[in-house]
């Protein structure tokens, strides 16, 4: 299964998946790092005895009847590549944006000090 698999699966109560051969029913999750926690039944398991294994190394067994809908029409959380592309050139775009608006804004704000300095030696 492939990152982006992983973040558009339905996740569901009822997931079954391959790994090293054999089959294994998912018993949790963790979307941050990826990863699946595999048991060999589905059945109640010590957190101890779970094998957390990363997605690219398992085989999602297909089940669409328990796959609920909220969650299987849910928005990608993760875009393709070329979306990355994309927003990571925007981003580098608003910071230049934002990098020129800041040494306009050191130059006000040391005019209107000098500015101020000359008020204050004038009032003297």
């Amino acid at each position: 299964m492939t990152l982006y698999e992983f973040d558009n699966t339905g996740h569901h109560a009822n997931m079954w998946v391959i790994y090293c051969g054999e089959k294994y029913y998912v018993i949790s999750a963790n979307f941050p790092e990826r990863l699946f926690a595999l048991v060999p039944e589905k059945e109640d398991v010590p957190l101890d005895e779970w094998c957390w294994v990363r997605c690219e190394n398992v085989s999602l067994i297909k089940n669409e009847i328990l796959n609920f809908p909220a969650i299987k029409n849910r928005e990608p959380m993760t875009k393709p590549p070329q979306e990355h592309e994309q927003f990571h050139a925007a981003a580098v775009n608003l910071w230049l944006l934002l990098a020129n608006y800041l040494a306009q804004l050191d130059k006000v704000v040391e005019f209107l000090a000098t500015k101020l300095e000359l008020i204050k030696w004038r009032h003297r």
